[in-house]
């Protein structure tokens, strides 16, 4: 083999390299992901079809964020996560705060929304899964 042909070779095993690492990373979040999901809502229901992500206290966290947040923190929730709270049926706090509920757990995500919340008030005993 020629100096070229190796140097050649080489730099396709190191972009094969990169490839793989940027895969790996990608799992591996997803992963994580997945246990953030179970560790909110802990085991799924089941009834014969697709995970829905729904949760037997969703009436305790409904409350609770009807008690602690304002509609500007609700509002600052939806930027946080990317959704559009003008979007969101409801009016005030109550009516925001179970669409956004309704939000991810449609979208089997509801871990995301209790890490936000948790992060903004931490002192509130929320609601385990």
């Amino acid at each position: 083999m020629t100096k070229n042909s190796l140097t050649a070779s080489f730099a396709v095993l190191a972009r094969l390299f990169k490839t793989q690492q940027k895969t790996i990373a990608e799992l591996t979040e997803q992963v994580d992901e997945q246990k953030r999901y179970w560790q909110a809502v802990g085991k799924p229901i089941r009834t014969g079809k697709k995970d829905t992500g729904y949760f037997t206290d969703r009436g305790k966290l409904l409350s609770l964020m009807e008690e602690h947040f304002s509609v500007d923190d609700i509002e600052d929730i939806c930027f946080e996560l990317g959704v559009f709270h003008d979007k969101l049926p409801g009016i005030g706090v109550r009516g925001k705060s179970r669409s956004l509920i309704q939000h991810f757990e449609q979208r089997t995500e509801i871990y995301k929304l209790l890490d936000e919340i948790k992060q903004r008030r931490p002192h509130i005993e929320w609601p385990t899964f």
